[in-house]
């Protein structure tokens, strides 16, 4: 789908990156080969448009780094196709190998397949943002769920001054 669509080859190239760490996190959990994957869960249209729409927003605002903190990934347990599982789902738990993570303020999965993909395959951790770094702007993306914390994305969006990035983005939940 992602192939055939009318994209800029940057946008594509994002999103079947994301695409491309979703397939080898679940061909881990399931033990098989990424090729083998089927995509019963992360490749409904929901997660296709979401993760398209991430690869067309970074390619519009020409975001060249990502920087996320630590990812709440939230408690409890969540129904996946397999049945019900602790969170975080195992895909997720995989995905956000090499990234700090906690659980905190809801029996929630707070971090999904998709959102852990994304980080996975486009951001880098970092616990602060570069001392170079100055914020244009800040965006808030409220979510659906009605939680006992904030369920709230902020992103602050800006420059470096020095000549290594010049366009970055920090994302905050």
């Amino acid at each position: 789908i992602i192939e055939a669509a009318e994209l800029s080859a940057e946008v594509k190239n994002k999103a079947l990156a994301i695409f491309e760490v979703i397939a080898q996190a679940e061909g881990k959990v399931h033990q098989r080969e990424a090729e083998e994957v089927s995509f019963h869960e992360v490749g409904a249209v929901d997660s296709i448009v979401d993760i398209v729409g991430c690869a067309i927003c970074l390619d519009y605002l020409e975001v060249e780094k990502i920087y996320v903190g630590k990812v709440n990934v939230g408690s409890g347990y969540v129904k996946c196709a397999h049945g019900v599982m602790p969170v975080p789902a195992p895909a997720t738990a995989e995905l956000l190998q090499g990234f700090k993570t906690y659980s905190y303020g809801a029996e929630k999965e707070l971090t999904t397949p998709t959102g852990a993909a994304i980080i996975k395959a486009l951001a880098e951790f970092r616990a602060d943002l570069p001392e170079d770094f100055t914020s244009e702007k800040i965006g808030y993306g409220a979510g659906t769920l009605d939680l006992p914390i904030a369920n709230v994305l902020r992103i602050y969006f800006g420059e470096c001054s020095g000549n290594a990035v010049r366009r970055l983005v920090k994302l905050e939940t």
